[in-house]
C-alpha cells in the first residue's frame, strides 16, 4: 500500500538484532520486515531498531519490566562497544522518528539505540 500510494517516507520500529536468518523468532520477522521493507524501494525509509524499551506498558510484562529495571540501574555499564545496548526510553524513539520524519532525506537509514540517542540530541 505504501509503494502503491507513493509514500514519501516510511517510518518503522524494528528491533536490535533484526536479521532474517536469526535462529531466534522474533529476530528473524524482525528481519523479515526489514527485507521486505527494502524490496519495496521507497524513496526513504527509516529503521529503527532499539534495544530494550523502556516505559509504560497497558500489559505487564515480568521480563521486560526486570530487565528496564537492571538496565536503567546499570546504563553505566554500557560504555564503548555496548553502548548500543543501552536500554532506551520509548519517547525518546518516537522524538528520534519526529525528527527524522522532519528532514529531507532520501534512500534507507538505520538507527540503533546510541544514534537514537544522538537523533534526539541533535534536533
Amino acid at each position: 500500500m505504501a509503494k502503491a500510494s507513493n509514500v514519501e517516507k516510511f517510518l518503522v520500529i524494528t528491533a536490535m538484532g533484526a536479521n532474517s536468518k536469526s535462529k531466534f523468532f522474533y529476530s528473524r520477522v524482525k528481519g523479515d520486515v526489514e527485507g521486505t521493507l527494502q524490496q519495496l524501494e521507497l524513496n526513504s525509509v527509516h529503521i529503527f531498531r532499539p534495544s530494550l524499551l523502556l516505559g509504560e506498558r497497558k500489559e505487564f510484562r515480568a521480563g521486560e519490566k526486570i530487565s528496564g529495571m537492571i538496565g536503567s540501574f546499570a546504563k553505566f555499564l554500557f560504555v564503548g562497544p555496548l553502548r548500543p545496548y543501552r536500554a532506551i526510553e520509548a519517547n525518546k524513539v518516537a522524538a528520534a522518528m519526529y525528527a527524522a520524519a522532519q528532514k529531507p532525506t532520501q534512500g534507507y537509514h538505520f538507527y540503533n539505540s546510541d544514534e537514537i540517542e544522538k537523533l534526539t540530541t541533535r534536533s
